[in-house]
């Protein structure tokens, strides 16, 4: 027993090549815009962007790390410590802290 075939547009990207092509564009430049994609890959953002739902893939923006004082990095260890010892010292938790200072 099968369903009949459905009416409408069918669900699914149809050019498997596009798809390929924006997934590789996307893995290799995860901080360049749609729009970007879209030209590089020669297809309209609006299909970029159900490439991208279609396969999970979120992107980012780069955005630089603001500069920090000696003062403001000992200030942040020290007030990470004591959030440390007064929430996490007394339960069986492991935390990461990472004090690295670029």
């Amino acid at each position: 027993m099968q369903d009949k075939p459905r009416i409408g547009h069918p669900k699914g990207l149809i050019d498997k090549n596009l798809e390929k092509r924006v997934v590789h564009i996307i893995h290799h430049h995860p901080s360049m815009s749609i729009r970007d994609i879209a030209k590089k890959a020669g297809t309209s953002h609006v299909m970029v962007v159900k490439i991208k739902k279609l396969n999970n893939i979120r992107t980012f923006k780069k955005k630089k790390a603001p500069k920090k004082s000696e003062k403001q990095n000992s200030k942040s260890i020290t007030l990470l410590r004591k959030l440390y010892e007064q929430k996490f010292a007394k339960k069986k938790v492991c935390v990461v802290m990472d004090d690295e200072r670029t």
